[in-house]
């Protein structure tokens, strides 16, 4: 059996607890939190033991840890995520990496040097949509792209533990935690933009991305009316199709459009079964990185260095949005992987 320790019993700490029961042998054998009755009632409900410290969970969690999964306030991550690895657990820990590029490469650094495998949870990488719209655009199936637009929008988040997502220092502020998922999927499918161009507030950015070629732009809201439903999506223009996602009230709509015909579109005739093949991206994404621990390999899938990137890249909007400027990409120090 795969033993993890759950490291955070917030809301994403619940998920995760969510996903790995769906995953055939692999069971959770401790959860530790700061809230040691949230970390109870997690503990309770899964049947697993609480922590009351972290280097608790990594001598005795449950005779002996395979990994550590952590699902802490972004500020937190570095300083949980290097203690594991010193440890020689490996690492599945929430995006965003860090709030800092030097954070993240140091992440990235520790984990190379000692060779314990660590991966950032960009679950976009793992759901069936965006891979399909991956392979489509690799493949040239219908042509060159000509314009993508991507959207992700929640009610504002009232249920992180003291508010913690309302303090930028401790979250980064809407463009490190809920914009962080389409700018992981730009860098996933085209790299690293030339310059970026992003507007916005406290709650909402908007950001053109310069690339070579097609038309680039994604937004992310927090709503402040709290009835309005999650929705995020993509409408993708090929010279020869359209491709629109869109997800929202529960329902997922994929939605294929040609001279001929509007057609619904099966984006699993075109993803590689091992890696999508749950509907759900957060068993998808666990079960990748449990599957790499278990065959002793680096996951590569989502690798620290992009994640790195994606840093980077949402540290360039944010200046982008603050100064309101063109930021270019590519003259930054450091500069980022993908521009090298």
């Amino acid at each position: 059996m795969f033993q993890v320790g759950l490291v955070g019993a917030g809301f994403m700490g619940q998920r995760h607890a969510q996903a790995y029961s769906a995953i055939d042998g692999v069971t959770l054998c401790g959860v530790y939190d700061a809230n040691t009755d949230k970390a109870a009632e997690l503990a309770d409900l899964y049947k697993t033991q609480k922590f009351s410290n972290f280097d608790d969970m990594l001598r005795n969690g449950g005779g002996g840890l395979d990994a550590v999964d952590i699902c802490l306030p972004t500020h937190l991550h570095k300083a949980y995520v290097e203690q594991a690895l010193r440890a020689g657990c490996p690492v599945v820990c929430e995006k965003p990496m860090a709030l800092s590029f030097e954070d993240a490469d140091a992440m990235c650094r520790l984990s190379r040097e000692l060779r314990v495998p660590l991966m950032i949870a960009h679950c976009l990488r793992f759901h069936a949509a965006y891979g399909a719209l991956r392979q489509i655009l690799r493949n040239e199936t219908y042509g060159k792209l000509h314009t993508l637009c991507l959207y992700r929008h929640t009610p504002i988040p009232r249920w992180s533990e003291g508010q913690w997502l309302h303090n930028a220092e401790m979250s980064g502020g809407i463009a490190m935690d809920l914009h962080i998922h389409d700018i992981d999927f730009v860098l996933w499918l085209l790299g690293m933009p030339r310059w970026v161009m992003s507007k916005g507030d406290n709650t909402c950015i908007h950001t053109v991305y310069g690339f070579d070629g097609p038309t680039v732009s994604s937004e992310a809201s927090w709503r402040t009316q709290d009835k309005f439903p999650f929705n995020a999506g993509y409408d993708a223009n090929f010279e020869r199709a359209t491709l629109r996602y869109e997800n929202g009230n529960g329902n997922e709509n994929y939605t294929l459009y040609t001279d001929t015909q509007a057609e619904a579109f099966d984006p699993g005739s075109l993803i590689e079964p091992d890696l999508y093949a749950d509907k759900d991206a957060y068993v998808n994404e666990l079960a990748y990185f449990v599957k790499c621990v278990r065959e002793g390999r680096i996951p590569d899938h989502s690798s620290p260095e992009e994640s790195r990137d994606a840093v980077v890249l949402a540290l360039a909007e944010k200046e982008s949005k603050e100064q309101s400027k063109r930021i270019d990409i590519r003259r930054r120090t450091p500069c980022p992987s993908f521009c090298s």
